[in-house]
Order: structure tokens, then C-alpha cells, then sequence
């Protein structure tokens, strides 16, 4: 985006920093949370069939943690590899 693109050169190092870490941090709180309450309502429809192929609709629900899941791991990788190049 152009105006991520143009905050982040006429900040300073050390700002852009910051930013990225409170970003990256939010992210991790929300899918952390996301995942959490994903795995709930999988619990909460395990005896729910679907209507039109009578499978078990905690099944369909499943993607929300699990895309969670993926979604935190390559989060905290970016983080991991960040710090690694010295962002």
C-alpha cells in the first residue's frame, strides 16, 4: 500500500520498529483468541449435522482454529525471522 509504503520511510527506524512489534503482537492476541473460541464452537457443534450431506458441522467449523493455528505459527515465524535480520 502506498501509505504504509510512505510511513514507513519518513519514520525512523527505531518508530517503524515499534510499530511493527505492537502490529505483530495485536495479531498474535487475536489469533490467539480466535483459535480459542474456534475450538469452542467446535465442541458446541459435534452433534449438529448439516442439512444436505448429514456430516457433522464441528467438521466445516474446524477450518476457524486450524486457520488460526496456521496462521499464529507463521505470525510468530515472521517474528523469529525479523529479529533474526535485525528488524
Amino acid at each position: 500500500h502506498m501509505k504504509v509504503d510512505f510511513t514507513n520511510r519518513t519514520l525512523s527506524k527505531t518508530i517503524n520498529d515499534v510499530k511493527f512489534w505492537i502490529s505483530n503482537i495485536l495479531v498474535i492476541i487475536f489469533l490467539s483468541v480466535l483459535t480459542f473460541y474456534g475450538l469452542q464452537l467446535v465442541s458446541l457443534t459435534q452433534r449438529q449435522l448439516s442439512s444436505g450431506m448429514q456430516i457433522p458441522m464441528s467438521y466445516i467449523y474446524l477450518a476457524i482454529p486450524v486457520g488460526g493455528i496456521l496462521m499464529l505459527l507463521f505470525t510468530v515465524e515472521s517474528c523469529f525471522n525479523s529479529k533474526r535480520k535485525g528488524i
